[in-house]
């Protein structure tokens, strides 16, 4: 791996991404199975851009005994199949004797500027949960262990992309399943390790593998007192870092020590376990334990980092109002970064605020990049960046982050979630599409993924399958506001208008005890057709500031409006680009 290049190069008039393992032709995709692909990486990440079958065999087929050079000849005729209508033809893939095979075409970066001379490629490191041998323990102290270890070396490693503990929780309940895990997020190499809590001691082993060969790099077993915790902590990532130092040499950054007490960060780790649901009933129980930490411990700047973020996830989904929430996410933020400037989630934190609140997209872009500056390897940070983007219609920027952010945490679903919004809003409905049902896969009773799949339905104008996607959302979030204003557009869309009044008016009754974000009600109200609807919701969404009001510039469903001298003010008050054009 030490010869890998660039994710997205060029050969001939192809391009190949090896990320994402997609093939494009003059920017259309086409169709290429798996093993196919994986040869025509081997072949680009290759110096000389020549493989010999043994090194194919060695990578590709690791498990099968037999027919690997049926298998393997099969696989290159396939490959050469979808090449043979590009430039230079089938002969694109050359046979070398019986040795092995070489690409005849040059191979370049396909970034912007198309240097010719390519970047290396940030290695992977997936972290396995580790796995909690004592039945009496509560999981989220190895989940929160496991999430603690990606956040050091996420700030440590700054040429390596550490995968984040969401996608990595779908392997803890199959031990077996471990072995998969490089393959499944295209990792380069694996920590996995175990937790036990015996009376008044904690015993911790890690692993380092290297995926490609399986094989053990480091391996070390730790024995502390409970309250040695973070100490415990610190000395892991510190042995891991350097084990990963010395199999891939990369910069290294300090590592903080933010500390608190055991029993405080078991505290804060049970927050983080249920604001990490994405559930709109257990923010207030994360809600709760982030705000005992910080009372317990007032100097622990992760809890006030963390709770500014789940003030921001509140304001969004959970029904708090944003004239409450703006000023609650700055000042935990700000806190957060007082005690410790050089901590990426508070910047993250700060930069939504900036974003959805104060409409500041300057200072927004500051601190999320200063996020990513400091921990590269932020999915966090990219998301939020993919937001901000997108709301300043910087759509094919947006798109990038948003998938950098994916390819960081493949498997979380508001990651994957918010991905099908950016690709909605950039107008890539047949993408969005997919991976909206990508995201269904993942996570079936996630009621955002269900409702965000309905956005790209409304923009391929199915407006049935978008109608049933919000009565999905709405049947896995019923407490949700926001998801009860999607349900209200869907029964409009299909016609079904006392639905969707009923539904509008109980919205309206319930916004005398609960914040019902204003520019849902005036997304109901276009789909009604009502205009005026749409303007006074509108304007009252800017007088409270609502977190969701940026879409009106950029929204596609509210077209219709956007002649209308009051909408066109909405949007130069919010600084951003003019309204979208009138159909």
């Amino acid at each position: 791996m030490g010869n890998a290049v660039q994710l997205r190069l060029k050969f001939g008039r192809f391009e190949a991404d090896l990320e994402s393992g997609e093939l494009f032709r003059e920017g259309h995709k086409l169709a290429v199975q798996e093993k196919p692909f994986q040869i025509l990486a081997l072949l680009l990440e290759s110096p000389s851009h020549f493989v010999a079958r043994e090194e194919i065999f060695a990578k590709l087929w690791t498990n099968v005994q037999a027919r690997k050079d049926q298998s393997l000849n099969t696989a290159i005729r396939r490959l050469r199949l979808v090449l043979e209508d590009g430039d230079s033809g089938a002969h694109a893939i050359e046979t070398v004797g019986s040795r092995g095979y070489r690409l005849t075409l040059p191979v370049t970066s396909a970034s912007p500027g198309g240097e010719d001379r390519l970047a290396p490629r940030r290695l992977r490191l997936a972290v396995a949960p580790f796995a909690n041998l004592d039945p009496d323990s509560p999981d989220y102290f190895s989940d929160g262990l496991t999430e603690q270890m990606i956040v050091q070396l996420g700030h440590v490693c700054q040429d390596i992309s550490v995968i984040a503990p969401i996608s990595s929780l779908r392997f803890k309940e199959n031990a077996q399943a471990l072995s998969r895990m490089a393959e499944d997020l295209r990792a380069d190499y694996m920590l996995s390790g175990t937790v036990s809590r015996l009376p008044q001691r904690l015993r911790i082993t890690a692993k380092l593998i290297r995926a490609a060969d399986r094989s053990c790099v480091w391996t070390e077993s730790y024995t502390r007192q409970d309250t040695d915790v973070f100490f415990v902590q610190d000395d892991i990532a510190r042995n891991i870092v350097r084990a990963v130092l010395v199999a891939i040499p990369a910069p290294r950054a300090p590592l903080a020590h933010l500390t608190t007490t055991a029993a405080i960060y078991e505290k804060y780790l049970k927050a983080c376990f249920f604001a990490n649901k994405f559930i709109d009933p257990d923010f207030g129980k994360a809600l709760s334990l982030f705000e005992e930490v910080i009372a317990e411990d007032p100097d622990f700047a992760p809890g006030h980092a963390s709770l500014a973020h789940m003030y921001s996830a509140m304001g969004q989904y959970g029904g708090m109002p944003p004239q409450a929430v703006c000023a609650r996410i700055k000042s935990a933020a700000e806190k957060a970064l007082a005690l410790c400037e050089e901590l990426p989630d508070a910047h993250t934190a700060l930069g939504l605020a900036q974003a959805f609140y104060d409409a500041d997209w300057g200072a927004a872009e500051a601190s999320f990049l200063r996020a990513l500056q400091l921990n590269p390897s932020s999915s966090g940070a990219y998301l939020g960046y993919a937001q901000l983007l997108m709301l300043c219609s910087r759509h094919r920027e947006a798109v990038e982050a948003a998938q950098r952010a994916r390819d960081l945490d493949p498997l979380s679903p508001i990651v994957n979630s918010i991905l099908v919004v950016v690709l909605y809003l950039a107008g890539k409905f047949e993408e969005g599409l997919e991976r909206g049902l990508k995201c269904i896969e993942i996570a079936p009773e996630f009621a955002t993924a269900h409702a965000c799949l309905g956005w790209i339905y409304e923009g391929l104008k199915a407006v049935d399958q978008a109608a049933a996607c919000y009565r999905a959302a709405v049947e896995r979030g019923p407490g949700s506001p926001l998801m009860w204003a999607h349900c209200a557009r869907g029964a409009a869309l299909i016609g079904d208008r006392d639905e969707a009044t009923r539904i509008l008016d109980d919205l309206l009754r319930q916004r005398e005890a609960t914040h019902v974000p204003c520019t849902w009600i005036a997304l109901v109200y276009a789909a009604l057709g009502q205009e005026e609807g749409v303007l006074q919701w509108s304007e009252l969404a800017m007088r409270e500031r609502c977190g969701w009001r940026a879409l009106f510039a950029v929204d596609p469903r509210l077209t219709a409006f956007s002649a209308n001298p009051r909408y066109q003010m909405l949007v130069r008050d919010l600084g951003l680009a003019s309204p979208l054009p009138q159909k």
